[in-house]
Formats: C-alpha cells, sequence, structure tokens
C-alpha cells in the first residue's frame, strides 16, 4: 500500500516489481486516476505472489505515466543567447510511505499535526524541509527547522496546532533566541528561532 500526494498532472500506473525494475516479475499493478493537485490519497493491492517468499528482496515501483515538462526558462538576453535545455519531468506524485497491510480495510492515514509559530502575534514562516544532519551539527534525525524572526528582549513566543494532543515546550535565551519543541505520541520536532 502507498501513502501519496498526488501532482494532479494526470492518471498514471505503478507497477511493482520485484528483484530488478527492469527483468523482474510484476508482482502488482496500481492504477491511479487523476485528481486534484494536493490529494492524499492509499493506493494498494493484493500482492499474493510474496506469501511464502524468503530471503531478502529488492521491491521496485515503476511509475507508467505522461511525461509532464516544466515550463521553459526565459531566453537569455544578448550575451547569453543559447538556446535553454527543457526542466526536467515534473514528478506525477509525491511518496511519502509504503505499507504492507492485510487488506485495505487496515489501513489507516497517519496524522501529521500542523503547527503554526507566532512572534508578538506575527506568524512565522515553518520551512518545509528540516536542517539536514552534518558533521558540524551533530543532529542524528532530521526534526530540527530553523525559524527566523526579530527577536528582542520579552518577545512573546507563542505555538499552538490543529491537532489538541500536540504538547509545546517553548525557551527562550539570554541571546533572544527561541527553541519550541512540539511532541506528539513520543515524537518531537524542534523549532529554532533566531
Amino acid at each position: 500500500m502507498l501513502n501519496l500526494i498526488h501532482s494532479g498532472k494526470g492518471a498514471f500506473k505503478i507497477h511493482v516489481k520485484l528483484d530488478d525494475p527492469w527483468k523482474g516479475k510484476e508482482i502488482a499493478q496500481m492504477d491511479v486516476a487523476d485528481a486534484k493537485q494536493n490529494t492524499p490519497m492509499l493506493v494498494g493491492s493484493e500482492v499474493p505472489d510474496v506469501e511464502g517468499l524468503t530471503g531478502k528482496h529488492a521491491i521496485y515501483l515503476v511509475v507508467d505515466g505522461p511525461e509532464v515538462q516544466q515550463q521553459e526558462q526565459p531566453q537569455r538576453g544578448q550575451w547569453g543567447g543559447r538556446q535553454q535545455q527543457p526542466q526536467r519531468p515534473q514528478g506525477l506524485f509525491e511518496m511519502k510511505g509504503l505499507a504492507f497491510s492485510k487488506g485495505m480495510s487496515n489501513a489507516v492515514l497517519p496524522v501529521v499535526p500542523k503547527v503554526t509559530i507566532f512572534v508578538d502575534g506575527k506568524q512565522l514562516n515553518i520551512p518545509e524541509r528540516p536542517i539536514m544532519s552534518t558533521n558540524q551539527n551533530g543532529y542524528t534525525e532530521c526534526n530540527h527547522y530553523q525559524l527566523y524572526a526579530p527577536m528582542k528582549a520579552g518577545a512573546r513566543v507563542e505555538a499552538q496546532s490543529d491537532v489538541p494532543e500536540v504538547a509545546f515546550n517553548i525557551t527562550t535565551d539570554k541571546d533572544n533566541r527561541a527553541t519550541v519543541k512540539a511532541t506528539y505520541k513520543g515524537q518531537t520536532k524542534v523549532f529554532l528561532i533566531n
């Protein structure tokens, strides 16, 4: 079963292949109908060929659908008049997860709470992607996000979520920086505000 977000670029098929994306045995096929952009959906198929399978095997998802090109970049002026190449094709979907279950009736989309943070009443922009792990920052998980706000002494930092079970811990330090920790079902996201 796949948890995905449709891009709204047309219908497509997902072929599930075992051990090789070209010559591997096709063990399932999922037809995904056209949908509005950013539509979350669960797509699944029965896969009887994996019953009794032993050892390690690779699973490949081969997508068959329309090729969607991005718009071409504007042409350069007289000093860079060469033709611009079209951008690489856009994706037909964004995959959020892959799961195995007995029957689609057991499938439940995970709830991802939306967090909103305010400094002195002004909403901050939360980046879509976290700070990536490097040797310099020492982060071992991708759960830290960097936010920017005009922090001053005594700034009021508030946080809220669309899911009431999210617990917040907000701290500030003497250098006018703040940290907001949002915890939901044992998982914590850390928002660093400078």
